[in-house]
């Protein structure tokens, strides 16, 4: 499908004019939206143009018998307000002596598309349709704020090695590497829709190694953790049935969350994942084992709320599990997060001998190799179990040579 053009949002309304110096011009606040207009007091011909992503731009604009001229001057602070100042006198100069000479199309230099531009191209034509609206892009990104007001092809790898390892030094690893791959991504976009030609700088810059999370409950856990669930007090109910949905269904919490009983067959045994609500974009279909339709069978029947988990407000779901952890040290579990039930489940179903492809579609990955972090964790309840065999078998003293 072809994308539409690149087009920039409108320009907000015009504000007060200012007389433009460093120090006013640093000072000038990025509107949420749209563009900012703001005219120079010493000299009314030039304009400054300022952007959500805080790229401010100076240009010319006069009318030329009847028509409206404009000329971009150029970004500060690279260009000062006095040298761009005195370019619009000499421009309006030639205006007043009849040897202004209008450029043509085939003329005019390309715009300059810097990094925020090409980050607000991305979030407008791409990113938005994403069911997180781009946050996470935006969020990792504004880590790389020193280098928006550049030019893309102005930005060099050295730049981005530099951002990258400083990053990881003041936010982490895992922040540094976020960043670096959405700034790849920008520039890939840029290129795919025609904004930017070269080399992407991020390309081939050297990520931080990443330690995967590889906890899970082993088999007492999850049985300690079970008659904590089966006793959990009225307060705690909704807590310990999302605990019991998350173990037993190995969703995403934000799923479980927002479980809707129209998606939800109880004489069929099945809850519909919409593809907007997926994180893989495809429609899931989670079967329900008996445990989770008798649960979900309890809370119909006292339901009068659209969601499984209605809010304390009646208004939308609940958004947290608040007191999750009081259930998992009451079960005398610790270092555990919720999606290390999911985490659990991959695993045991791993141990049972159940094949990739198959935990894969229970999980909702798009492919199975997402599913070899729960394979290797099946080694782990293997050796659990194995040493628990073997020491029986040698009277509980591991001791294998003969006395």
């Amino acid at each position: 499908m072809e994308l539409p053009p690149f087009s920039p949002p409108p320009e907000a309304a015009m504000t007060k004019p200012l007389k433009f110096t460093m120090a006013a011009v640093e000072n000038l606040v990025p509107p949420a939206s749209g563009r900012l207009i703001v005219s120079d007091t010493a000299c009314k011909t030039l304009k400054l143009r300022v952007m959500p992503s805080g790229v401010k731009t100076f240009f010319w604009q006069q009318k030329v018998n009847g028509r409206k001229e404009v000329e971009t001057i150029g970004h500060f602070p690279q260009v000062r307000p006095d040298t761009a100042r005195a370019r619009a006198v000499e421009l309006s100069g030639l205006v007043a002596s009849g040897r202004f000479v209008r450029k043509t199309k085939a003329e005019a230099p390309p715009k300059e598309v810097t990094l925020g531009d090409a980050i607000e191209h991305a979030r407008a034509h791409h990113w938005s349709r994403l069911k997180t609206q781009g946050r996470d892009h935006l969020y990792f990104l504004g880590h790389a704020k020193s280098l928006w007001r550049r030019p893309l092809p102005e930005i060099t790898r050295a730049d981005v090695v530099r951002l990258h390892t400083q990053l990881g030094e003041d936010r982490g690893e895992f922040s540094a590497n976020r960043t670096l791959s959405y700034l790849r991504a920008v520039f890939n976009i840029a290129a795919q829709d025609g904004l930017f030609t070269g080399t992407n700088p991020a390309a081939k810059v050297k990520r931080f190694p990443e330690q995967s999370r590889e906890r899970f409950l082993s088999p007492s856990e999850v049985t300690k953790l079970l008659e904590v669930i089966a006793s959990a007090p009225d307060h705690r109910r909704d807590a310990a049935d999302m605990l019991l949905i998350l173990l037993l269904s190995g969703v995403r919490k934000s799923n479980a969350l927002s479980m809707r009983w129209e998606a939800v067959d109880l004489p069929e045994g099945l809850w519909t994942i919409a593809r907007s609500e997926s994180k893989s974009g495809k429609t899931m279909t989670i079967p329900l084992v008996p445990a989770l339709v008798s649960l979900l069978e309890r809370r119909r029947a006292t339901s009068t709320s659209p969601w499984v988990f209605p809010s304390r407000t009646c208004e939308g779901h609940i958004k947290e599990l608040r007191s999750a952890h009081e259930l998992f040290e009451q079960a005398s579990i610790a270092g555990v997060r919720l999606h290390d039930l999911r985490r659990t489940l991959g695993s045991t179903m791993a141990a049972r001998g159940v094949s990739e492809i198959v935990i894969a579609k229970t999980l909702g990955h798009s492919s199975t190799a997402a599913t070899k972090v729960y394979t290797r964790l099946a080694v782990q309840t293997v050796r659990e179990s194995l040493e628990s065999v073997t020491g029986g078998m040698l009277g509980g003293s591991g001791d294998s040579g003969a006395s």
